[in-house]
């Protein structure tokens, strides 16, 4: 799961200046902007604030951050592939 994680952040890191254009190019067109997304175990994710910090590293881990994939995914015309 750690190896999928370490891909998958190596992957946005190449999405990230194309999906930082389409961002602003949506934002200039008034358009479709992912402000944040999240993909995983958001009920886990949600009680990371009173858990120790081992509980709260395990819990952060089963969430990913999806907002540069979908910002990537989004079309010249303001719709999400």
């Amino acid at each position: 799961v750690q190896e999928a994680r370490a891909a998958a952040e190596k992957a946005q890191l190449l999405l990230k200046n194309v999906a930082n254009r389409k961002k602003s190019k949506q934002l200039e067109a008034r358009g479709l902007v992912i402000t944040r997304a999240l993909y995983g175990n958001l009920k886990a994710y949600k009680k990371r604030n009173g858990s120790t910090v081992e509980e709260t590293d395990e819990l952060v881990q089963q969430v990913l951050d999806v907002t540069i994939p979908l910002n990537f995914l989004i079309n010249d015309a303001g719709y999400l592939k």
